[in-house]
């Protein structure tokens, strides 16, 4: 997590396949530290996503700044266990057209939508699109946001 002194934004950056851990004092959290999962047995993946998803609802949830939840989430949002979702309801954080088919993020435009940017509702989206170029086997995800202040 990236905090402003001022706490004028908080944006976070979260990758696929990794666990959160709280590194900071007990007062004011000040960063959040990821740990690898690959290690992981097949059957612990959702665990560690239910406890990441946990642990960034927990730290972020007092956040009063504008907030950017942002990266490859491991989730899509019609999926029954959707932490894409759950995290944007439970930090009240908006998602471009969450349901649109067309903004995959996995291999093609059609593909699976597992990278996601969050907005808390200081902010909108003005512009937001997926981009053609493969950088991994994701697609790039570029958007403009405007503060709703």
């Amino acid at each position: 997590m990236i905090r402003i002194r001022e706490q004028l934004l908080c944006v976070v950056v979260l990758c696929a396949a990794t666990t959160v851990t709280v590194a900071a004092d007990e007062q004011e959290p000040e960063s959040l530290a990821t740990e690898s999962t690959e290690e992981s047995e097949p059957g612990d993946f959702d665990e560690a996503l239910d406890q990441q998803t946990d642990v960034l609802i927990e730290e972020l949830k007092d956040t009063e700044s504008p907030l950017i939840v942002m990266g490859d989430l491991n989730s899509h949002w019609d999926q029954n266990r959707s932490y894409v979702r759950q995290l944007a309801e439970k930090l009240e954080l908006a998602a471009y057209e969450p349901q649109n088919d067309h903004l995959g993020t996995y291999k093609s435009t059609d593909g699976k939508r597992l990278d996601w940017i969050l907005v808390s509702g200081d902010l909108a989206f003005s512009r937001y699109e997926v981009l053609p170029d493969r950088v991994s086997d994701h697609l790039a995800v570029y958007a403009k946001l405007s503060l709703t202040l």
